[in-house]
């Protein structure tokens, strides 16, 4: 696999990314639409020690662009093939032990595309000899049966609690929680000086909470209002910008 250009000799360009404190501790926000936690401050779920982080991504939606190709709509690109290939980037890059999905692997399984989806998501898992420990937080569009996902290699979980973070699908109700969530794939929009708008996948970062983009190239984006104490961090030309930047 030819490598993206945010990478170069096996070591990944933290200075295009955006590192941010929450709940004592460090986690690097990044353009992959990713978050990287180095030296997580606990155990793996096999009470093995982690030498390595952990990479937190949200909504794949694998399988999403291969859906609409195949009801008569035209996408481009190759869909998961191109996001399989942005995380074995990452994988590649970082030293990961665990993976988490927050949720909305797949993204339909009403579709005949849905085994050559599964089985591309698995010929990767394989070629990381089923390493590191992936933990799939299960979502909405999550619905398969769980063996299913067993078989490609994943722990199924409502919620999981890594550290002080409650990881989860969808955020909770009451935003006073220390978590990290998905489900809303956010974005917000600045404005420039002829009253021109754009509109940019971001994390948004609230106390000791987080939620983040989609990871999924072909995924749609929700705008989310300003609330008092929130920081947004937006996803653009390869880099994460603060808002107020």
């Amino acid at each position: 696999m030819q490598k993206p250009e945010l990478f170069s000799q096996n070591r990944y360009d933290f200075s295009r990314g955006c590192v941010v404190q929450a709940a004592g501790e460090t986690l690097w926000l990044l353009p992959q639409k990713a978050i990287y936690w180095p030296d997580a401050s606990e155990p793996s779920r096999n009470n093995q020690a982690m030498a390595g982080g952990t990479l937190i991504l949200s909504d794949t939606h694998f399988g999403k662009a291969e859906t609409f190709q195949q009801q008569g709509i035209p996408v481009p690109g190759k869909g998961t093939d191109d996001d399989l290939l942005r995380l074995h980037a990452l994988i590649s890059d970082l030293s990961v032990t665990r993976i988490i999905f927050l949720g909305d692997l797949f993204h339909s399984t009403e579709n005949s595309s849905i085994s050559k989806v599964m089985k591309a998501f698995d010929t990767w898992r394989d070629t990381h000899f089923r390493k590191p420990e992936m933990i799939l937080v299960m979502g909405n569009h999550d619905i398969m049966h769980q063996e299913t996902y067993h078989q490609l290699g994943l722990e199924c979980v409502s919620t999981l609690q890594a550290g002080p973070f409650m990881m989860t699908h969808e955020p909770p109700a009451q935003d006073d929680q220390t978590y990290i969530a998905g489900h809303l794939h956010p974005s917000c929009r600045i404005r420039g000086r002829a009253r021109q708008t754009v509109t940019l996948p971001c994390f948004r970062v609230r106390n000791n909470s987080i939620i983040m983009p989609a990871f999924g190239s072909f995924t749609g984006s929700h705008t989310l209002p300003d609330t008092p104490g929130a920081r947004f961090y937006m996803i653009t030309s390869g880099s994460v910008i603060s808002k107020e930047q």
